[in-house]
């Protein structure tokens, strides 16, 4: 996947905006961090805390009577909440 971005001044730094399409891949959202590095005169992004990927049907084959919490009791309805 290619595209081109413009650097531009951010504060006193340079900046480049990642579209969106080249941030899915890698995990990456507003706040992950980056390594930064160049490599024979290319800039290398490299994220460094993407967010882990969960698969809902493995998480709940793990559910066991061991770590199944409770259910706790909240008192009687207040509002509309089943009408």
């Amino acid at each position: 996947m290619n595209a081109i971005a413009r650097i531009r001044m951010w504060g006193h730094s340079l900046a480049v905006r990642i579209l969106p399409h080249l941030a899915r891949e890698p995990r990456t959202v507003d706040g992950t961090s980056a390594q930064l590095s160049v490599e024979s005169g290319c800039l290398v992004v490299e994220p460094i805390d993407a967010h882990p990927v969960y698969d809902v049907k493995a998480l709940i084959e793990a559910i066991t009577d061991e770590n199944r919490h409770i259910e706790v009791g909240t008192g009687h309805a207040q509002g509309d909440e089943f009408a």
